[in-house]
């Protein structure tokens, strides 16, 4: 047992692209967080050197482990995803059920799932490939994804279209049914950013950077709005941009909509 001091964000796949990034993000705005990675020593180098941030050895598919490791956290990003052929029943899935158990009532959960993950998309070419990627990866992710919104427990689940590797900022981001769109101006280090919500997985949005992504994840612990939702996330880079604090992008985003 060990003693866990409050923080603002406890990520899980920490040492993962985009939780890597949520890590950075969360730090970069002075928040304290927790990383939590299957094997510190291995992760030794890779994360900043920052008092507000702690690494903890964590296992999402070991209940009891994910219970302890979430203690004092206000919110929790969840985003793990399995790394052999086999793994995303019990990452994917069971993994983010897990999380989803353990969480009290007060935490937000924020699960980073994928665009077309819906089993209506089962046909699409590319869910095809990524679902015979790791066996059943976006099955078990839509399962997780249920499992999540099932719980009553606060959530926001984020469905990214293709992730890329570009600074946050470089472009502007899409989510929204009618293609609506927000475009944000974070403090501190970035510029200019667009954000277009879309909701129902009905098509896959443009591609779009982790460090985005993971602008939107620790957006989303703190957002009212951004409470029991689900939506796609993409960029579109033929879009000006104006301004507007960031948690303004989850307004008008509909609870219960997710295919």
């Amino acid at each position: 047992h060990i003693e866990m001091s409050e923080v603002d964000g406890v990520v899980f796949g920490a040492g993962g692209g985009v939780g890597f990034e949520c890590v950075q993000h969360m730090l970069s705005k002075g928040q304290r967080v927790r990383a939590v990675v299957r094997s510190p020593q291995k992760y030794a180098d890779k994360f900043p050197k920052d008092p507000k941030l702690t690494i903890a050895q964590g296992d999402v598919t070991n209940l009891e482990s994910v219970r302890e490791v979430i203690k004092g956290a206000k919110g929790v990003i969840f985003a793990a995803s399995g790394t052999t052929f086999w793994s995303a029943a019990s990452v994917d899935f069971q993994g983010a059920k897990n999380v989803a158990d353990a969480a009290t009532q007060e935490q937000r959960v924020v699960l980073v799932s994928s665009a077309l993950v819906s089993p209506k998309n089962r046909l699409n070419p590319i869910r095809i490939i990524l679902n015979n990627f790791r066996w059943s990866l976006m099955d078990n992710k839509f399962k997780g994804e249920c499992a999540l919104r099932d719980s009553g427990k606060s959530f926001t689940v984020v469905r990214p279209g293709h992730l890329v590797n570009e600074p946050s900022g470089q472009h502007r981001l899409i989510t929204g049914k009618q293609g609506r769109s927000w475009s944000t101006q974070w403090p501190h280090e970035m510029p200019i950013c667009w954000l277009v919500l879309c909701q129902g997985d009905g098509k896959l949005p443009g591609a779009v950077s982790r460090a985005d992504v993971a602008a939107v994840c620790v957006a989303a612990i703190t957002a009212t709005a951004a409470d029991k939702i689900t939506f796609e996330l993409g960029a579109d880079k033929s879009q000006g941009a104006a301004q507007g604090p960031i948690a303004d992008i989850f307004s008008g985003l509909k609870q219960g909509v997710y295919q």
